[in-house]
């Protein structure tokens, strides 16, 4: 067999492939360039491949085949044609398989042939050589077979073309002068090109036809008279597409579409709406409204034709509808027929808009997608309605003389779950007839008129009427319908329908009270009580069964009324009561015989009844009869003589270390032993069963009576206390201290522990003094006490008080004392007083205290304000440990905190002694005080009366500064509240919008208005508006309502100067009371102001809203009744449901507290009850309310009901339930097409009902059907992006019912929904289960928070500034180190993870790893939610919140939109196109850069890595709606690495990998302007005014200037380093920017510029700490985070991407930087983290250990870092398997896509692992790759792998994947010959011994990126 080569090593033999491998391991180690010694392979592998293919030629020649065939116009071999005239000459010519040239013409034969209709041909005669002249063929087809000349193959040419005639022109092209919207009166003009390229427009062999078609796509039919290369546009054309057709000769080219022929004015139509919904009536006039837009009407401008159509059912399908003739106008007055006699009565109507398009009013565009909308109609008489039914109702129950009938006609109303039956509006015009009958046959039927009292729909029932049947005939123009018939019975003659007796349970006893209560059916058919109504009797009866003949029921003398008591003579028998009325009877007995309660037996019923078990209490109870005797006496039972024994006894469970026990012997018959076990040997769950009596029996005797009693209830024996406390005792003499080494009870030095877990019991420690703190949580296993030691030795008892743990335990305690002595330190403590003194000298001085509004220096002999204390900080101690205070001297300084307030003196100055305190709360001996005087300037009367001008200004000014420049009479807009109102430098009234404002000026403030509470969840407190849902309490939002709308807002008014003058003067006699008078016109000064807020419809609001309330509890028996019946009252627009409420409990003598949580009704309180779930459940519309009734805003017909019930419950009549749709998006992942939503229908609808309800309300199209199995649904379309999904026959997919989480086994009609019900459907397979909660679930509908507060919302935190102010966050000093408050880790395999920066919100921690986005506490880390992501974040990824959303980026360039609260998935965004690498490969995008939110849209850039550079990307913006792309801007040469997209005013700043930075249309993404840089650029730009800052990676700092036209001109620029791609931070006139040191690469350093001048300020080193294996520190790359912090400092903080990996920290000014933090030896690894800061100062960062930190802004420790082991010496690489590893020095890179090798300067060896200097060891080569270091910017770590996918991975594929990122091609060859591996083995160690000995300087290149990219 002949062997084969390896496909796609062509010529290559092994010796070759493994040379190759061996060159590029060999390149790899001595950093040749591995793409260069790849071309010379390549170059050696053409040549032999040449080699082969020419000797392969020669080979084959003499059995050459015939492949392909083709023709030319010359003897030349190139050139094919089909295009050729009749004075051309053709030559024929064959190819080879493979060939580049044709075959020999010698060794070929040829027969030309010709045929006039391309089908039938004939030889030409003597046509046998190469070449055929074609003068003789113009105007038909040729070819010519071609034969080699052994005949062995053979092959024809083809012909398209006929000949053409001589002179023709062979066009190629057609193009139109316009292909767009054409207009009647425009010439169009074609132009028609030759194949050279040439204009052949007038050439005479050209004709012209011109084309009109009805759409684009069509064939048209030719235009007569359009013969020449322009058209004139008829007004015939309209609607049409044409094109025009040019024929030279050589057949027809056509040219592109252009139109369609529009009217002038034309436009294109978004939707059309009617004014009208549901039935129309004949004269009603309907206006149609035709939309370009949303909300955007069309004008009075644009071209609009109108077409009312009609249809015979409601449907919205097109073909069911007809033109209306002549109703071609915007309103159409309804007829009852047409102008073609076609009636409209019953039909249905839409309307038709057309412009340059239609749109019908059935058709609505909507968020999701096109909804239908159904039609008008139907179409009826003016107050015609079809009568489908007719309901009798009687002023008493049924038909009896004296009453009165009334008729209520029902019609079918449509809802959006179907039709149902109603009562006739009042619109309807009704005739009704009453008619009177013998019989129900109707015989003798007669009209009844007034005289036998029928008037309208009423009948009086007269005696006359007695016995006669009577029924209603209703219509109203349309169908009628008639009521059931009724016969007429005497008066007081009901029709009974059932009794009940009480008790209802038990055994009934002489004496006992048993009550009977009747029910009579109503017309309408339920029951009502009639107990008690004339006509209605009772009589109670006794027999000796319950089952007993009629005959043998003797009745009860004088038994008659509804309760009786029962009497003696029932004992033993049964008791039944009849109740009658007229003809109808109806009984109910008792089950059981009545009991004797005189006799025993009686006593043991009474007992069954109560369910009565003994309750024993030990020290109380020593004989279990004694308590049963005691029971019966107080029952009333006679016990004179009466004996009670136990007969038998049982426990649930026995057990022998255990006691406990009732006796059944004769001596101590009944006395109780009470339980007691030993606690070692019995579990606590076991107790329990111990201790209970399952049974027990009692015999009951009293002379000759006898009667046996068992409780029916278990019950327990208690524990015996002594022995209990004999347990503890034990247990608490146990108990051993644990003191430290060298101490004892007698000289306690130190901490020492407690232990508090007692193996089944606890002790909780309490010592007599302070001098010893007992801490730990109450689960702890051992507490912790610590001594205070004093001056003098201390005794302390330590008492330990020892309880049972765990349920049913007895509730006893012992307690044990533990004397010691806390030995005297005296020396220390003196030690402790003088430094606490010396902090205190030093901290409270003049200099450090400031005017509390400005932070301004305070002339102490002249204070006029507020005073700003020192803090802990300022006085150097910790918060934690010491405890400060201050006092004054005078009362005219008072303290809150640190605050001073001051009440300066009137008349004269006054000085203040201010004493500081500082007390050690450990030790309070440790204690230092100083004092401080200051002279307080007394306030002048001046003074005052300018704060009484400012104050009378500010509230005439109040209504301007909420309008800020709207017209109070037409409020369009949102209303600007203020912070601060204050006079100016002019003296003019100005207003305070922002606190540095309001601070800088002080003056009059908003202050609380009366009635707020923190506490009473209250959305109002400064600024209240009389109607929120119109302008927003507090931040007087605008919500445009439909009508002109009244609000008015309120507020109160204090200058904050003088606000604790009033109180302090105001009993002063020494003040006058004018003064007085004035002072308090400067506080609690209350201000409104009324607006006019414009409404869409033009017309003022009514001065009145009529809504309804009403109440529904449950009466004595539990039964639901009406508390308060339904009242409609007229309230002021602006009410609230809970003001409504109010006033008609008030109406009906409810009293009820202020929340409206509880009600009371004639002494019946109910409010919530934990045992039922019940309250009162607010319901508005018959819907449960999802708001507080006092934040619901009524609205003109609003039904508020309460109604007593649980959760899930419906009103009385009603059942809710649920419908949840879950789809697929187009990548196959779960998407809600519709969220929960919850609906209430009539009682007995399906699922079906149910669900048909639920799409109506959601819009949500889709197609259903009925079989054998029942409703099911056939297909839904999807309202995110139109798909349709039904049954797939491929994957067995189809719409699934779920209900209640499990799969349904009848069709949705089957299945009756009750309360709660929750139905899904789930498009699935039969074998799947509904997605589990962390499954992902795209869910567009979820709610989006809209309270959240972001302390630090993204990358750069609030604004992307990088800036925090005014708080105090951890301080760098010499010796002391931030304290770790947590660590937590997020490594979840042997690989590392990719991460995201942390973010703040609503004071919780969120980050992502790998594929989960967590919500963390911020006080421990601890995880409090999570959610999947749908791919993994990328090696950088920087969350951001926004719109009460998450973002993640996600590789692809993807964005996942999760909400904040729940962590609902909304939206993913799609992925980016890959881009392609310099070896032709695909490389996904990664979106490494920061998400910027303006607008509603985020923007973000890509980048595809290739090596150390990148191959493209893309700046994008996508909307915060859907996740819907609004534009893209690619990079197809280089992608923007970390650069983001900044939004400018002038547009969207960015900044590529070649160093073009670039100024993007933001609403389009087209470039702008642009300048290079010359250099990389791979950090985001700062702005600042029209100003931009960039930084290139050559470390220069550039300055760009914005102007107003758009251009980018280049301005200054500095050099600060020597490499960088840190992103700056900006802060008072400086920028911080971090990278490598000037004068050293490997060291990092941060350097500080002064924009001003464009020079380096200061650069300060990160500090050095001894590493193995790394060489400097590595460079800064994250953000700084600048913190201008509340101690007046301003701290620079940040990492460095070399170990240990912890967070550094500048003092500005300082000579250099700090280590702020280090973490513990195993946790050091690179970190390229920037740091973020909460609203408390504490610091988050991670770094590539996948550790997440949290630092505490005030506690200190004097270690650098956390106890931990060391990680020198690591058990290998962290993701390529197992070696060596010096340092852990960063990850391995993979064979993953966007694999990339890992970072830094740790040396690392193994498969897979990192070189020293972050050269990837690789094990095989390919020419695209190269050998330099693998930085964080060479790639994905991780591409497509998720966390869940990767366990390990190692380094065995091609090199490509693992240090670019491309997705090679699937190469399906196999591979033959021997194993290589082995001889690779070898060329491997070969290179690693290179590796090894090789030592080279580290060039910049080799220290870029770090570890990821």
């Amino acid at each position: 067999m002949k062997p084969t080569k390896p496909t796609g090593m062509s010529g290559l033999c092994l010796r070759d492939r493994i040379l190759t491998v061996t060159l590029s391991l060999v390149t790899a180690a001595s950093m040749v360039p591995t793409r260069a010694l790849a071309e010379v392979m390549a170059d050696t592998s053409s040549a032999t491949t040449a080699a082969a293919l020419a000797e392969a030629s020669a080979s084959d020649a003499a059995s050459a085949s015939i492949y392909s065939t083709y023709l030319t116009t010359s003897a030349s071999s190139t050139g094919g044609t089909y295009a050729y005239a009749a004075s051309d000459t053709l030559w024929a010519w064959a190819r080879e398989k493979g060939a580049s040239a044709p075959i020999d013409p010698a060794s070929l034969t040829y027969q030309w042939q010709v045929s006039s209709d391309n089908s039938t041909w004939e030889d030409i005669p003597g046509a046998t050589t190469q070449s055929l002249p074609l003068a003789s063929y113009a105007g038909r087809y040729v070819r010519c077979t071609i034969t080699t000349a052994d005949g062995s193959s053979s092959r024809t040419t083809r012909s398209r073309n006929k000949v053409a005639a001589a002179g023709s022109v062979n066009l190629v092209s057609v193009s139109l002068s316009n292909t767009g919207t054409l207009a009647p009166g425009d010439t169009l003009s074609a132009t028609a090109k030759d194949a050279s390229g040439a204009d052949a427009t007038s050439n005479a062999s050209v004709t012209w036809s011109w084309y009109a078609s009805d759409s684009a796509y069509g064939t048209g039919e030719k235009i007569a008279g359009a013969t020449g290369p322009t058209l004139n546009v008829t007004s015939d054309l309209l609607g049409k597409y044409v094109y025009a057709s040019a024929d030279g000769g050589y057949g027809a080219a056509k040219s592109s579409v252009a139109g369609p022929v529009q009217e002038a004015g034309a436009v294109t139509l978004y939707k059309v709406t009617v004014d009208a919904s549901g039935r129309a009536t004949v004269g009603q006039t309907i206006t149609a409204t035709a939309y370009t837009g949303s909300y955007t009407q069309t004008t009075s401008a644009d071209v609009v034709h109108y077409q009312w159509q009609w249809a015979a059912s409601s449907t919205t399908d097109d073909s069911a509808f007809t033109d209306i003739p002549g109703a071609t106008s915007a309103t159409f007055t309804v007829p009852e027929q047409t102008t073609d006699g076609t009636s409209l009565l019953g039909t249905y109507l839409r309307v038709k808009a057309t412009s340059s398009n239609s749109v019908v009013s059935t058709s609505v565009p909507s968020y999701y997608g096109t909804s239908t909308q159904d039609p008008v109609g139907p179409v009826a008489l003016a107050g015609g309605y079809d009568v489908s039914s007719v309901k009798l109702s009687s002023s008493v129950t049924n038909a009896q003389v004296g009453a009165t009938l009334t008729a209520q006609p029902q019609y079918q109303e449509a809802s959006s779950w179907g039709t149902y039956e109603t009562d006739l509006p009042s619109d309807a015009k009704l005739a009704c007839t009453w008619y009177a009958a013998d019989d129900a046959a109707g015989t003798n039927t007669r009209e009844l008129t007034a005289e036998d009292g029928a008037t309208g729909t009423t009948l009086a029932l007269s005696s006359s009427l007695e016995g006669a049947y009577v029924w209603a005939s209703c219509s109203a123009l349309m169908a009628s319908a008639t009521s059931e018939k009724v016969q007429v019975k005497a008066v007081g003659s009901y029709d009974l329908h059932h009794v009940l007796v009480s008790p209802t349970s038990g055994t009934l006893l002489t004496g006992a009270t048993a009550t009977a209560t009747v029910y009579a059916s109503q017309l309408s058919g339920s029951n009502v009580e009639v107990t008690g109504k004339d006509g209605v009797t009772l009589q109670w009866y006794v027999a000796n069964a319950a089952d007993a003949p009629a005959e043998e029921w003797q009745p009860l003398d004088g038994c008659t009324s509804a309760s009786i008591e029962v009497p003696q003579a029932a004992a033993g028998k049964n008791l039944k009561v009849m109740a009658t009325s007229g003809a109808t009877s109806v009984s109910k007995a008792f089950d059981q015989p009545v009991a004797d309660s005189t006799t025993l037996a009686g006593a043991v019923a009474r007992l069954q009844n109560e369910s009565w078990r003994p309750t024993l209490t030990y020290g109380t109870d020593a004989n279990v009869n004694d308590v049963l005797l005691a029971k019966l006496a107080e029952e009333g039972v006679e016990t004179t003589g009466l004996t009670v024994r136990v007969t038998s006894v049982s426990f649930q469970d026995t057990n022998s270390n255990a006691t406990v026990g009732i006796s059944t012997a004769d001596a101590d018959n009944g006395a109780i032993t009470y339980f007691s076990c030993d606690t070692s040997k019995v579990s606590n769950w076991n107790m329990s069963s111990l201790q209970t009596v399952s049974s027990i029996t009692f015999a009951l005797t009293r002379g000759d009576e006898t009667a046996t009693f068992t409780p029916n209830r278990t019950f327990q024996v208690p524990w015996d206390e002594n022995a209990a406390r004999a347990v503890l005792q034990a247990k608490a003499d146990a108990i051993t201290l644990g003191f430290a080494d060298g101490d004892s009870a007698d000289s306690v030095t130190q901490a020492f522990t407690l232990p508090a877990s007692l193996s089944g019991a606890s002790a909780s420690w309490t010592a007599s003094d302070s001098s010893v703190i007992v801490t730990g949580e109450s689960w702890d296993s051992t507490l912790t006490a610590t001594p205070t030691r004093g001056s003098a030795d201390t005794p302390v008892t330590l008492s330990a008080a020892v309880s049972f743990t765990g349920y049913g335990m007895p509730d006893v305690t012992v307690t044990k004392d533990f004397p010691i002595t806390v030995k005297a330190d005296p020396e220390a403590v003196a030690a402790a007083q003088a430094g606490l003194a010396n902090k205190v000298e030093a901290g409270f001085t003049y200099d450090k205290v400031k005017a509390f509004s400005t932070g301004a220096a305070v002339d102490q002999t002249a204070v006029s304000g507020d005073l700003q204390l020192p803090t802990t900080r300022t006085l150097g101690v910790d918060g934690k440990y010491y405890a400060v205070s201050y006092s004054s001297s005078d009362p005219l300084v008072s303290f809150n905190g640190y605050h001073a307030t001051v009440v300066r003196p009137l008349g004269t100055a006054r000085t203040v002694a201010i004493t500081c305190t500082v007390t050690d709360k450990s030790n309070p001996e440790v204690t230092a005080t100083k004092t401080l005087e200051f002279t307080l300037s007394p306030v002048s009367e001046q003074e005052i009366d300018e704060a009484v001008s400012l104050m009378q200004d500010a509230r005439a000014g109040y209504a301007l500064a909420l309008l800020d420049g709207q017209s109070a009479a037409n409020v369009t807009g949102n209303l600007r509240p203020f912070m601060g109102a204050y006079r100016d430098a002019s003296g003019n009234l100005a207003w305070a919008h922002d606190r540095d404002t309001q601070s800088a000026h002080p003056g009059i403030v908003p202050v609380d208005l009366p009635g707020y509470s923190d506490m009473g969840g209250m959305s109002w407190r400064t600024f209240k508006s009389s109607r929120p849902d119109v302008i927003s309490h507090e931040l007087l939002a605008y919500t445009k309502p439909t009508d002109n709308t009244r609000v008015t807002v309120i507020s109160r008014l204090a200058d904050e100067r003088f606000q604790a003058y009033y109180e302090f003067y105001k009993d002063d006699p020494m003040v006058s009371d004018q003064l007085k008078a004035k002072l308090a016109s400067l506080v609690n000064q209350d201000v409104s102001a009324t607006f006019t807020v414009a409404g869409t419809s033009g017309q003022d609001a009514p001065e009145q809203v009529t809504a309804s309330c009403a109440v529904i509890g449950p009466n004595a028996s539990g039964a639901s009744v009406s508390w308060a019946p339904e009242t409609s009252l007229a309230v002021e627009p602006g009410t609230t449901a809970a003001d409504l409420t109010k006033q008609v409990l008030d109406a009906n003598g409810i009293t009820y507290d202020a929340d409206l949580y509880t009600f009371t009704k004639d002494g019946t309180s109910l409010g919530y009850d934990a045992a039922t779930g019940k309250w009162w459940q607010l319901f508005i519309n018959g819907k449960s309310a999802t708001v507080m009734a006092s934040n619901y805003v009524l609205k003109e017909g609003d039904k508020v009901v309460w109604y007593y019930s649980a959760w899930g419950d419906s009103l009385p009549g009603q059942v809710t339930g649920s419908v949840k749709v879950i789809g697929k998006d187009a990548s196959g992942l779960d998407q809600v097409w519709a969220d929960t939503t919850s609906l209430t229908l009539v009682e007995g609808s399906t699922a079906a009902d149910l669900s048909e309800a639920a799409f109506a309300e959601k819009g949500l199209t889709h197609s259903s059907s009925t079989s054998t199995w029942g409703y099911y649904l056939s297909t839904i379309t999807s309202p995110v992006d139109g798909r349709e999904l039904g049954w797939d026959s491929t994957t067995g997919a189809y719409w699934h019912l779920f209900v209640n989480g499990a799969a349904s086994q009848v069709g949705a009609s089957s299945v009756n929904i009750a309360n709660g019900d929750e139905v899904v459907w789930y498009y699935c397979t039969d074998s799947d289960s509904l997605p589990k909660s962390d499954a992902l679930v795209i869910d567009p509908t979820a709610t989006r928070p809209t309270s959240l507060s972001a302390a630090w919302p993204g990358y750069k935190g609030t604004g992307e500034t990088g800036v925090v102010r005014g708080i105090s966050t951890p301080v760098p000093g010499s010796g002391t180190y931030a304290k770790l408050d947590w660590a937590q880790s997020r490594l979840t395999t042997a690989m590392y993870v990719n991460a995201s920066d942390a973010i703040i919100v609503n004071g919780e921690v969120y980050d992502a790893a790998q594929t989960r986005l967590y919500r963390r506490d911020a006080s421990t880390g601890v995880v409090l939610d999570e959610a999947r992501l749908a791919a993994s974040v990328d090696s950088t990824a920087r969350l951001q919140y926004a719109d009460g959303l998450i973002l993640v980026p996600l590789h692809g360039g993807r964005i996942q939109a999760l909400t904040a609260d729940m962590l609902t998935t909304l939206w993913v965004s799609a992925a980016f196109p890959t881009s392609t690498s310099s070896s032709g490969k695909a490389v996904d995008q990664q979106l490494l850069s920061s998400i910027t939110v303006r607008d509603g849209k985020a923007y973000f850039s890509t980048v595809a890595p290739d090596g150390s550079d990148s191959c493209g990307g893309y700046v994008a913006c996508v909307s915060l709606a859907d996740g819907s792309l609004v534009w893209s801007h690619e990079g197809t040469d280089a992608g923007y690495y970390w650069t983001g997209a900044v939004p400018t005013s002038a547009g969207v700043l960015t900044a590529n990998d070649a160093g073009r930075v670039s100024l993007l249309d933001a609403a389009t993404g087209r470039e702008v302007s642009s300048v290079d840089l010359g250099t990389r650029c791979r950090a985001q730009l700062a702005v600042s005014g029209n100003v931009a800052y960039a930084v290139t990676t050559d470390g220069v700092l550039h300055e760009l200037y914005l102007r107003a036209d758009g251009s980018l001109t280049v301005g200054c620029s500095v050099r600060f380093g020597s490499y960088s791609t840190s992103s700056p931070t900006i802060c008072d006139g400086l920028l911080y920017v971090g990278g490598s040191s000037s004068a050293d690469v490997t060291r990092g350093a941060l350097f500080v510029i002064d924009l001003a001048s464009m020079s380096v300020k200061h650069e300060a080193l990160v500090p050095t700490t001894s590493v193995e294996g790394q060489v400097g520190t590595g460079d800064v790359k994250s953000a700084p985070l600048v913190s201008v912090a509340a101690d007046g400092n301003t701290y620079a903080y940040f990492t460095c991407n070399g170990k240990p990996g912890g967070v550094y920290a500048y003092r500005l000014g300082d000579a250099e930087a700090t280590t702020l933090y280090q973490p513990a030896n195993d946790l050091w690894q690179y970190c390229m983290s920037s740091i973020a800061c909460d609203a408390s100062g504490n610091l988050y960062f991670f770094n590539d250990s996948g550790t997440l930190f949290k630092l505490d802004a005030g506690a200190t420790t004097t270690v650098p870092g956390e106890k931990g082991q060391g990680g020198q010496g690591g058990n290998g690489g962290s993701a390529g398997g197992t070696g060596a590893q010096g340092g852990n020095g960063g990850q391995s890179g993979s064979s993953s896509t966007g694999g990339a090798a890992g970072s830094g300067n740790g040396a690392a060896t193994g498969k897979g692992g990192v070189s020293g200097n972050g050269a990837t060891s690789t094990p095989a080569a390919s020419s695209a790759t190269t050998a330099s270091t693998s930085s964080s910017e060479d790639g994905s770590l991780l591409g497509s792998y998720t966390s869940e996918d990767v366990t390990s991975v190692t380094s065995v594929g091609d090199k490509d994947d693992a240090v670019t990122g491309e997705v090679p091609a699937t190469d399906s060859a196999a591979q033959a010959g021997p194993p290589i591996w082995p001889i690779v083995g070898t060329c491997v160690g070969a290179a690693l011994l290179i590796l090894l000995l090789a030592t080279r300087r580290r060039d910049k290149s080799d220290v870029t990126e770090g570890r990821r990219g």
